[in-house]
């Protein structure tokens, strides 16, 4: 089981989380870019990208087309179905989060079952996980990614020790 708290970087976060007068502490000042660099570092994402987000043809059809119209007789067009769809779609993803909105004690026989210890010393929730959990979450569940930047710099180390992994996985199974 991975901990959260053991992932590089992530125990500095929360301990400048823990400062007295977080938010105005000199250490703090970097804060905002070491969240993004680490989420995409562990999580392969940014939190922006575990958010829904509609195609652009979305807000166009959504002017013309009152989704909403409560007509009976009216006969659903292609673009209004579409619409309907897209909505449906949106509510399908937030469920995925849904777990988020639970009391945190709630939450960690998910994140166990998941193979994720996202507790502190205390057995509590670490302030941090405010900013690191759709991520994680998103990254447990293997979901793809959202949004129009939907591209994190890649890993080159990481993808390199993973395909030398899988190499030398294949090569022994080819052996036998």
């Amino acid at each position: 089981m991975q901990r959260l708290l053991d992932l590089e970087g992530i125990a500095r976060i929360e301990q400048g989380l823990n400062l007295k007068n977080a938010l105005w502490a000199p250490e703090n000042d970097d804060m905002p870019q070491r969240l993004v660099a680490l989420s995409v570092k562990h999580f392969g994402r940014t939190v922006e990208q575990t958010w829904f987000e509609y195609p652009e043809r979305f807000w166009e059809l959504y002017d013309e087309n009152d989704p909403y119209d409560d007509d009976e007789d009216a006969v659903i067009s292609d673009d209004r179905q579409w619409l309907y769809d897209q909505m449906n779609t949106a509510g399908d993803w937030a469920l995925h989060f849904e777990v988020l909105d639970l009391p945190f004690a709630q939450q960690i026989p998910l994140w166990t079952a998941l193979g994720w210890d996202v507790t502190n010393e205390k057995g509590e929730r670490p302030k941090c996980m405010e900013h690191f959990e759709r991520a994680l979450l998103a990254h447990a569940k293997g979901l793809p990614l959202q949004g129009a930047d939907v591209a994190p710099e890649p890993d080159v180390e990481s993808w390199g020790a993973k395909l030398a992994a899988e190499a030398k996985k294949f090569n022994s199974n080819s052996r036998r």
